[in-house]
């Protein structure tokens, strides 16, 4: 379990290094860019919003419709 914590860590860590790097090779100031690293929802475009809410909509739905479902086949 430590050892899947560590990796997952670790690779958080290189990523967030990286996309910090790839911010600053555009020109990006730092101040500007550990606000987006922190803060990932304010730059978000209202397209990529609207899908981020529509997986959310399913990731929630579906596994909602199959509980009704078992609910419904033990009560009838």
């Amino acid at each position: 379990m430590s050892k899947i914590l560590l990796i997952f860590i670790l690779f958080f860590l290189l990523l967030q290094t990286f996309l910090i790097t790839m911010d600053l090779l555009l020109g990006i100031p730092l101040h500007v860019t550990v606000k987006n690293v922190l803060n990932p929802f304010s730059v978000i475009e209202d397209a990529e919003f609207i899908i981020l809410l529509l997986l959310i909509v399913i990731s929630l739905v579906i596994p909602l419709f199959y509980c009704y479902k078992l609910y419904k086949k033990k009560k009838g």
